[in-house]
């Protein structure tokens, strides 16, 4: 009796255990604002141009385990057109960077590179990844398939104390997202001088891990808040500006028929879902797919615009 009452014991405990495991893990999220003036892709990270850029949290290794001994520094927005990153890459031993892969689709992923994997749908199963290697090199591939080619573009900019990158991804058909609208992405860096790949979303072995990418939301134009005093009423005419903008935009998405719409690769429309259910990913996803349509939807050669 005592030995099946322990061996029940066990049992629970290992479920509770595994259960408490499959749950623990809660993916970063990030909110990146829409900006009027496009950067200049020329792989020097502008303070002026990146100032209402989105900021990646502090990259971790392989596992989560612990912080890089190189500090990354992302930045995100966007604009009409195009999804924009840049990437600052510490490293003290910057004249000894890996570039190896010269010829697109090489082996830019083993040189010192930023990697980053995209999910437009939210549906956790197919995955674009880019990655550019401190020479500029670019790959891309579609859920590991090297043979399918993306539009976008990248520059890059080597200093005394790192490197740097900037990406130009276009949006499909040129029609960029609702406010509201999501991506699931995760960004990574190779530094094999220092023998490390680090990421904002931790993985296991691969930045193809689609269990593991993090929400990215597009929350509309960037903002700034300014309260001169308390008996002002600066945060009333702020809100209310605010709203002003908001129902702005509205009007010109139910103008020009985008407004709880969404574009096939087809051509044709269908509505938006509202729901939250698993076809629709953790938040509405991004229905027309900013990138790669991907080989479902007859495609054989996935472009991003």
């Amino acid at each position: 009796m005592t030995t099946r009452v322990i061996l029940l014991t066990t049992l629970l405990l290992a479920s509770l255990s595994a259960g408490w495991c499959a749950s623990a893990y809660e993916p970063p999220v990030i909110s990146v604002p829409m900006v009027r003036k496009a950067p200049v892709i020329d792989g020097k990270v502008d303070p002026a141009e990146w100032a209402q850029a989105a900021v990646l949290s502090d990259f971790v290794t392989l596992g989560g385990e612990k912080l890089p001994a190189l500090h990354t520094t992302v930045y995100l927005e966007y604009d009409a057109a195009n999804f924009y990153l840049a990437a600052v890459c510490s490293d003290p031993n910057a004249a000894n960077l890996k570039t190896v892969a010269d010829k697109r689709d090489g082996p830019v992923l083993d040189d010192d590179s930023i990697q980053v994997a995209i999910d437009t749908v939210g549906r956790r199963k197919d995955v674009a990844l880019l990655a550019v290697n401190a020479a500029n090199v670019q790959y891309d591939s579609w859920n590991g398939d090297v043979s399918q080619s993306f539009k976008w573009q990248s520059a890059t900019s080597r200093g005394p104390d790192g490197w740097s990158v900037e990406l130009a991804v276009p949006f499909s058909r040129g029609i960029g997202p609702a406010v509201g609208d999501s991506w699931l992405i995760n960004v990574a860096r190779n530094a094999p001088g220092a023998g490390e790949f680090s990421s904002w979303a931790p993985v296991v072995k691969s930045l193809l891990e689609t269990d593991r990418l993090g929400p990215l939301t597009f929350s509309g134009p960037a903002f700034r808040v300014g309260l001169r005093s308390l008996g002002d009423w600066g945060w009333a005419r702020t809100w209310g500006r605010w709203k002003s903008l908001r129902g702005r935009d509205a009007e010109r998405e139910r103008a020009s028929g985008r407004f709880g719409q969404t574009q096939r690769s087809g051509g044709e429309r269908r509505p938006q879902r509202r729901d939250h259910g698993e076809d629709n990913g953790p938040r509405r996803a991004y229905r027309n797919r900013g990138v790669l349509p991907g080989p479902a939807d007859g495609h054989s050669t996935v472009t991003f615009a």
